[in-house]
């Protein structure tokens, strides 16, 4: 459906807060924005996407460079428009008079919740295209073909994307490449905003395939609750987070390569003690392919009882999870009222010099060092600290299933009975350089304290 004319929105639309990203398609090349682009409401919430409009290169015919899909806008629920990619190449469409923003929406009253995207194959080197070729790119890698949202009613914003990028460029050709993935965000969730992964210009000479991988961000709107009661007396003061005093460490792994960091980063109360760990952050390296430089698990933040975030490693190379709007820092968390008391770290195997992988390679990394590749923490009562296990977080954010099967678990780690996590160390190895093999993060100990 596309809306020719801006409609008047309340001032007083409902807007959500964000709850967790999911990759709809990861592609093949280039960079992931580091935060999602989100719509943004007038009162520091979110609101829900309800159309796009998207830039699409038409076919440039034989041995010439394709990219398709270049460039993603949003319009949000308030009618505001969100350039997610501007892209290189291409016309947007809807075609639109200068200066106007129309979209194909979804239908009046309703909400995007489900993203689709087409992604063609990765095909090989330059954009030749041989009269053997299996169909009209031979060569040239393109990235993402397409894109559409579904409402949370039913239907589409796009009737048919085929149908449609045939009509708006006169060819067929796009028709016929690539294949659809999609994406629902989780029940009472809907879409607030996307982010993309984008391959650089390549230059002249060079194979571009401009927009490849789409990330999706879901929000949800706040429980409704009742009107509180006439106060009878004034609130009591809020009563202050017990702290506790710090009493040994417990290494989760050694690891392999690196440095230990010299001292604890530590959850640090008003009065000089120790808060519960209660939630993190890391920071994963997408699978680079064959024969590139492996990482995994780069950076880790962990979350204080008193909501603060404490950073115990930056990390050089990867996405933070879960992905984040820009300036802030969400968090995998304990259920309410837990905190973590223990954790479980998969390590990888010291596999040997360079990072080569050969035919006769046993997995993905051949010879390339990793190190640690994830963790998962635990929670007093038994719980795990977020929703996934490490692999099912691993093979969605990234979108790959890569990290699901290197490595081994090295078994948990507790504090103890009656003592809580306050804090972490971690051994890293630094930058190697452009040709040398990097392992990033490898050991964690874990700092336990007791109230």
């Amino acid at each position: 459906m596309v809306n020719k004319c801006p409609a008047a929105f309340s001032s007083t639309l409902r807007e959500g807060s964000y709850v967790k990203g999911f990759v709809v398609a990861t592609g093949h090349f280039g960079d992931w924005q580091k935060n999602y682009v989100m719509c943004a409401g007038a009162n520091g919430g979110y609101l829900p996407v309800v159309g796009f409009s998207f830039r699409l290169e038409a076919y440039q015919g034989t041995d010439r460079d394709d990219t398709a899909l270049n460039g993603i806008k949003l319009k949000c629920q308030d009618g505001k428009i969100i350039t997610v990619s501007e892209g290189m190449w291409g016309d947007w469409y809807p075609r639109s008079p200068e200066g106007r923003g129309v979209t194909y929406d979804c239908p009046q009253g309703q909400i995007a919740n489900q993203v689709w995207a087409k992604i063609d194959k990765q095909r090989g080197s330059g954009f030749s295209t041989s009269i053997l070729a299996s169909d009209a790119l031979g060569n040239d890698d393109v990235g993402a073909v397409g894109l559409n949202l579904w409402c949370d009613k039913g239907g589409y914003a796009v009737t048919d994307f085929d149908t449609l990028a045939s009509s708006l460029t006169g060819q067929d050709v796009w028709v016929g490449i690539g294949t659809w993935a999609t994406t629902t965000c989780e029940p009472g969730t809907w879409l607030c905003g996307m982010a993309v992964r984008t391959e650089a210009n390549q230059g002249s000479s060079n194979d571009d395939s401009a927009l490849n991988g789409i990330s999706m961000a879901c929000c949800k709107y706040p429980s409704p609750s009742s009107p509180p009661p006439p106060p009878v007396k004034p609130p009591p003061p809020p009563v202050a987070l017990r702290e506790g005093s710090y009493t040994n460490g417990v290494l989760a792994t050694e690891g392999h390569f690196g440095n230990w960091q010299q001292n604890f980063v530590m959850c640090t109360g008003a009065k000089g003690g120790y808060l519960p760990v209660v939630g993190y952050a890391m920071r994963v390296e997408a699978y680079q392919g064959t024969s590139k430089d492996d990482t995994a698990l780069n950076g880790i933040k962990l979350k204080c009882q008193d909501g603060k975030i404490i950073t115990v490693s930056e990390g050089i190379w990867g996405d933070w999870y879960p992905r984040s709007p820009a300036g802030k820092t969400e968090t995998f968390d304990c259920p309410s009222g837990q905190y973590v008391d223990a954790i479980n770290v998969k390590l990888d195997e010291r596999r040997g010099s360079g990072f080569s992988t050969s035919i006769f390679a046993s997995d993905a990394l051949g010879n390339d060092d990793v190190g640690a590749v994830g963790f998962e923490l635990y929670c007093n009562k038994g719980d795990r600290a977020g929703i996934y296990s490490f692999n099912d977080m691993a093979n969605a954010a990234t979108g790959q299933d890569v990290w699901a099967d290197i490595g081994y678990w090295q078994g948990r780690a507790s504090c103890g009975s009656g003592k809580f996590v306050c804090g972490m160390a971690v051994r890293t190895e630094a930058n190697q350089g452009s040709d040398s093999d990097d392992s990033a993060l490898n050991g964690i100990e874990l700092a336990c304290c007791a109230f």
